[in-house]
């Protein structure tokens, strides 16, 4: 008899069970499609989503699926359910219209592990206030110091005149010069960059950081991973490890120098918000000094991607760096180029935003999150929801641009041979909204001052019997492949 009961009690609970997970999933279903007017998308694996069809390269996946579902549709990254927007109307949506709605983070597992700084930081009150105090003190400091990127770009042409018209790979050089101008802005000017310690352990620092974060590792949506296969992450905490000792180690030394009366850089800027409003909410001095040092390693990657790319496809196109060239002898002669010459030289301008639009530094804009329940072209949003905005198709849109695989610079131009800042503005490869890169003014002039000193000095061409592959590596950035150039002096 008491067997019989304990048999009944056992079916009792197995019943109990299934109706419970019954329940419960059809309560995730419900509360996954039906609750939600959500955007179509395609079928994913269990668990972890997506994930294997996006490959290498995701924005030229989502560019096939939005032929097929449109400009907005719907993903699952592991266990994250994901957005994909596409095309220059919704993209402004999200990022100008509905700017609050979708100016969080997800919770993947890099964002986890640093969620003080400005590109991955935690978006509140406090977020907002050293955003603004960045601008603010990179605009100042970049109309203070505009010989820095004059001193920067002669040190750059030295350098490359040290070759001697000898094959080369211009990539350190470019990538310390871009780098250089950042880490004087933040901690103040200095000498030579080489002879700098610091500056070389927080290079070093970022090519860990930018190897990581370009792998695609799964357990960034699959945080559950690290348990199973804990080599995955202990490289990525290494790198960590060492910006926090850098960061501190400058903080500490800022601090001594410190005076109120003289805010010599960026990270001077942060400390006098410290100094101004002791104690206030969520600012404290480790978030003061990362915040700044993120600031440097997150900032000079684009620029020097950038200058990499505009160099091969001078190489490419020797027609079109003979008119930068003829544009340079005839504005300005044998003087050096400044950042008020910029408005001077359209075609070289236009060339620039060009190489922008067609080797669209960040395809992919860091992942955003809805902060609250909100809508995307009409389709709801539940909050949470990751959001992916696809800047390659902003590049990319024949309706826009008629043959976007051809390299023209002209049309980014006026046909009176200005600039046209309106084309200019259907692209955005330093993000939008409340997200955008701070420094983006100072990556343009950058750009302007580096290439116009180089161009000018020297004519760069292919080295003999030498294809150049001109396929991208995908990772922070869609940098080009190593590649050797010969820059012949200009007489």
């Amino acid at each position: 008899m008491s067997s019989l009961f304990s048999d009944c009690d056992y079916l009792q609970f197995i019943n109990v069970f299934l109706l419970f997970s019954g329940s419960y999933i059809l309560w995730l279903i419900y509360n996954e499609y039906f609750r939600w007017y959500l955007p179509p998308g395609p079928w994913g694996l269990p668990i972890i989503g997506h994930l294997p069809a996006l490959g290498k390269n995701a924005h030229l996946t989502f560019m096939k699926m939005r032929a097929k579902y449109g400009d907005v549709f719907r993903i699952r990254l592991g266990s994250f359910p994901t957005i994909v927007v596409n095309g220059d109307e919704l993209i402004r949506e999200v990022t100008n219209a509905r700017v609050d709605d979708f100016a969080g983070r997800p919770g993947f597992y890099l964002f986890t592990l640093r969620d003080e700084g400005l590109s991955t930081g935690r978006y509140d009150d406090t977020w907002r206030l050293m955003k603004n105090v960045a601008v603010k003190s990179l605009h100042r400091f970049v109309n203070e110091n505009h010989d820095l990127l004059t001193d920067e770009a002669e040190r750059l042409v030295n350098a490359i005149s040290r070759h001697d018209g000898q094959p080369f790979s211009p990539k350190m050089q470019i990538f310390t010069t871009a780098g250089s101008v950042l880490y004087q802005l933040c901690y103040g000017r200095g000498n030579d960059v080489n002879d700098d310690k610091v500056f070389k352990r927080i290079m070093d620092g970022s090519n860990e950081f930018i190897q990581f974060a370009s792998a695609g590792n799964p357990v960034d949506v699959l945080p559950w991973l690290r348990y199973f296969m804990p080599w995955k992450t202990s490289a990525i905490r290494e790198v960590m490890s060492l910006s926090n000792e850098i960061s501190d180690e400058i903080l500490a030394n800022h601090e001594e120098t410190f005076s109120a009366n003289h805010i010599r850089d960026i990270l001077d800027s942060y400390l006098a918000l410290d100094y101004d409003k002791p104690g206030l909410s969520g600012v404290d001095k480790t978030r003061l000094g990362y915040t700044c040092y993120e600031f440097l390693t997150a900032g000079f990657e684009t620029t020097a991607t950038v200058s990499l790319w505009t160099l091969l496809y001078m190489v490419k196109h020797p027609d079109i760096q003979q008119k930068i060239y003829d544009e340079i002898s005839d504005i300005l002669g044998d003087s050096q180029a400044q950042v008020s010459d910029k408005s001077k030289l359209p075609f070289l301008e236009a060339t620039i935003t060009e190489v922008m639009r067609i080797r669209t530094p960040v395809t992919l804009a860091l992942p955003h999150a809805a902060v609250r329940d909100s809508k995307i072209g009409g389709f709801d949003v539940p909050k949470g929801t990751v959001v992916l905005l696809n800047l390659y198709s902003l590049a990319q849109d024949e309706s826009v641009w008629k043959d976007p695989h051809v390299f023209r610079p002209e049309r980014f131009l006026n046909p009176d041979g200005r600039i046209d800042r309106k084309k200019c503005n259907l692209i955005l490869p330093f993000g939008a909204g409340i997200r955008k890169c701070p420094g983006e003014n100072l990556a343009k002039f950058e750009l302007f001052v580096f290439l116009a000193s180089i161009l000018q000095k020297f004519e760069i061409l292919p080295v003999p019997d030498v294809e150049y592959d001109m396929t991208p590596i995908h990772g922070l950035t869609d940098y080009p492949q190593i590649f050797n150039i010969i820059a012949k002096h200009r007489k």
